[in-house]
């Protein structure tokens, strides 16, 4: 996602989200290369608990997959995120669906921000802002839910995920989220520009 002066920039999460746990992720039809970004973030996770009395009510892991600057193929855990985040507004929307249907078990939903001044905004999304912002200029925010299932594996192993090579690498956005359902364990699907030691930019799978 490119911004009104036309740099790449963060433009919003696309979110698959299930009921249950770290157990429930790793019971899906996923790729190879998903199932090695849920063994890295839980890897990550299991990790803060050797601090006792450590308590995150959010847990979210970005894991970084893509070919670095020697040609080799690299898979890690990027960052951790134990605070609300640009993609909370899409954690929410699925929780609330989840407590007020207890036949679904599977959520997806996107929180979603793009520099423009009119655009098609998908019919039951909640608008955060629409307008002109002062530093950043034209631009809406809002988030959907796009689709909810009864049945666990839910097309995941078919999500669109972005792969190019020159840095341009997979982001799994991998986490737990606690709420009046006992977890929510969910995955973001996106591109992102990297170095060798940090994120620079984003690219999302929805541009």
């Amino acid at each position: 996602m490119t911004n009104n002066r036309g740099r790449l920039v963060y433009g919003g999460s696309h979110l698959i989200c299930v009921r249950g746990g770290w157990e429930t992720l790793e019971d899906l039809p996923v790729t190879p290369e998903i199932r090695l970004a849920i063994a890295q973030a839980r890897s990550y996770d299991r990790a803060a608990t050797e601090y006792p009395g450590f308590l995150a009510t959010r847990r979210n892991y970005d894991v970084g997959q893509g070919i670095d600057d020697e040609g080799r193929w690299r898979s890690g855990v990027l960052e951790a995120s134990w605070r609300s985040g640009g993609a909370s507004t899409a954690e929410l929307a699925a929780l609330s669906e989840f407590a007020q249907n207890p036949a679904v078990q599977v959520v997806e939903a996107s929180a979603v921000k793009e520099f423009v001044r009119d655009c098609k905004i998908p019919r039951g999304s909640v608008i955060h802002f629409w307008g002109d912002d002062p530093e950043e200029g034209p631009l809406v925010r809002y988030t959907v839910v796009t689709r909810r299932g009864t049945q666990p594996f839910f097309h995941y192993a078919n999500t669109k995920r972005c792969a190019r090579v020159g840095n341009l690498v997979n982001v799994e956005k991998i986490g737990l989220a606690a709420g009046p359902i006992p977890s929510l364990a969910k995955t973001r699907m996106s591109g992102r520009r990297v170095s060798r030691s940090r994120a620079d930019g984003c690219y999302r799978s929805r541009s």
